[in-house]
């Protein structure tokens, strides 16, 4: 599931250079609660991250221990 959102995350950010945005994102930040922060944290340990991992800017965690 963590390589299915950074393949999401990386399709996306294809699609907003692809419509010539005037402003390049700056940072991404990623929030999980429970199950969706492991699947986030699986997402930046994905190979795909390197994409984006750059961008990435904050990780908030909710309901799980750290």
């Amino acid at each position: 599931m963590g390589e299915r959102l950074a393949a999401e995350v990386c399709d996306r950010l294809d699609v907003l250079s692809l419509a010539g945005q005037k402003r390049p994102l700056a940072a991404l930040s990623f929030v999980g609660h429970s199950l969706g922060t492991l699947i986030t944290r699986a997402a930046l340990a994905s190979p795909r991250a390197t994409f984006f991992l750059g961008r990435a800017h904050d990780m908030n965690r909710i309901g799980i221990s750290q």
